[in-house]
Parts: structure tokens; C-alpha cells; sequence
């Protein structure tokens, strides 16, 4: 009987630990949408070339994939969250630079 109660117990701590990873990110998934969203902004306005909304999903999906990869043994490391951040915000600029450039989308 023991054991059962232990087992529970340990299987109950076990799903709670495997959704603080989700929980632990919420700023970088946040940053996430608005920069999805300034993309998406930028191609319907004009502002973006094919070519270069293509260059910046391509980030974006690098990205997604490494926040996947964090979150896959269940906890995300501050190196992790701070290499994150660090993309994020290169991706950042290369939003801003590609929408500014001049070159609009014919």
C-alpha cells in the first residue's frame, strides 16, 4: 500500500515538473507573437520583400526550434533562456532593419 501512495506521489511530481517548463518562458513567448506579428505587419504594408520575410520566418522558426529544445528535458536553464533572449533580439533588429531598407515589395 506503501508503495502505491509513493508512486502517485512521485508520478504527480513528475507531471507538475513537466509543465514548469512551458511556465518558466512566458516573456520569450510573448516576444515571439509581437515579432510574428511585426513580420506579418510588414508584408501586408508593403515593407517587406518576399525574399526578406522569408529570411526573417526562417529566424523565427530557428528560434521556435530552439526554445523546443530547451523545453525537451523539462526545465529551461538560464543559459538557455539567455541564449534565447540573445536570437530574439538579433532577430529583432534584423526585423527592424529589413522593414526600413527602402525596399518594398512590388
Amino acid at each position: 500500500m506503501k508503495a502505491k501512495h509513493i508512486f502517485l506521489f512521485l508520478f504527480g511530481f513528475g507531471l507538475t515538473t513537466a509543465g514548469t517548463a512551458q511556465v518558466c518562458t512566458p516573456a520569450i513567448g510573448q516576444t515571439q507573437v509581437r515579432q510574428h506579428q511585426r513580420i506579418h505587419q510588414g508584408i501586408h504594408q508593403g515593407d517587406l520583400t518576399r525574399h526578406e520575410a522569408r529570411q526573417l520566418k526562417g529566424q523565427q522558426r530557428h528560434i521556435r526550434k530552439m526554445k523546443q529544445q530547451a523545453r525537451l528535458d523539462g526545465k529551461v536553464t538560464p543559459r538557455e533562456k539567455t541564449q534565447i533572449r540573445h536570437a530574439q533580439k538579433q532577430a529583432n533588429r534584423k526585423i527592424a532593419r529589413k522593414k526600413h531598407n527602402y525596399r518594398n515589395r512590388y
